[in-house]
């Protein structure tokens, strides 16, 4: 389902995720360094949802 938000699309976006999680420029209060665009934070890094490529070998 998507959703069309106009100017007040902020509370309805804190409602899904953090703020500590969006960029300052869009309403949250992530300020990382170098910039949030240039950040390579995510769920990727978590063991829980990322695995090793099928092509790696285990050590």
């Amino acid at each position: 389902k998507i959703n069309i938000l106009g100017s007040g699309y902020q509370s309805e976006l804190l409602k899904h995720i953090p703020a500590e999680n969006i960029p300052k420029e869009f309403g949250g209060t992530c300020t990382c360094e170098g910039g949030c665009e240039n950040s390579d934070a995510g769920p990727w890094h978590d063991p829980q949802w990322a695995r090793p490529a099928k092509w790696e070998k285990k050590a």
